[in-house]
């Protein structure tokens, strides 16, 4: 497989799986509240220490993308996330599973900031139009499947197994893209 092969294939994962763990996520919330014996009103900590930190780290990370390259920033924030969500299937209580939300959030800004740019200048121009569209659509996928199926993982094998499926996806992403050794930086 080409470079612009591996990074589309990346990026189509990850965009997915990003999707499909925080639609999930909101259907496993009462299922990991009971685990941990918690009240329903901590249960939006969970999502916005996911979403919070990833808003608060766009900007800074994005300027750190732009200099030190968006190959790097995108596959270290990969490593990152995949390792940190593959952590949160141990997870012994709720402060654990909220600090690891929380690094997640961050690494998945690291994510944000890079896959698309990082995409974009590794596909010639006339397939730009395809190639973000199919990572549209793979967004959209997670966002429809992720409370269905979040729902029977929930059922059949626990909350833990929400995350055990996403982390293998984000090491695969990370595992595809890691052959890439071409960067890419911002024009200057």
């Amino acid at each position: 497989m080409n470079t612009q092969g591996r990074i589309f294939l990346s990026v189509r994962i990850i965009s997915f799986t990003g999707a499909f763990l925080t639609t999930g996520l909101t259907i496993m919330a009462p299922i990991i509240a009971m685990s941990f014996h918690l009240p329903p009103e901590k249960l939006s900590w969970m999502l916005s220490a996911i979403l919070i930190p990833s808003a608060a780290f766009l900007l800074p990370l994005s300027k750190v993308a732009d200099l030190y390259g968006r190959r790097r920033m995108y596959t270290r924030s990969l490593l990152a996330y995949a390792l940190i969500t593959l952590s949160l299937t141990l997870t012994p209580n709720f402060f654990y599973l909220l600090t690891g939300c929380l690094l997640q959030g961050i690494s998945l800004a690291g994510i944000l900031v890079s896959y698309m740019p990082l995409l974009l200048a590794a596909t010639p121009r006339n397939r730009q139009g395809k190639y973000l569209g199919a990572c549209v659509a793979m967004t959209y996928l997670g966002l429809t499947l992720g409370p269905p199926v979040g729902g029977v993982l929930a059922g059949t094998l626990g909350w833990r197994c929400l995350f055990l499926c996403t982390g293998i996806l984000a090491c695969l992403a990370y595992g595809i893209i890691l052959p890439v050794k071409q960067e890419w930086y911002a024009p200057t």
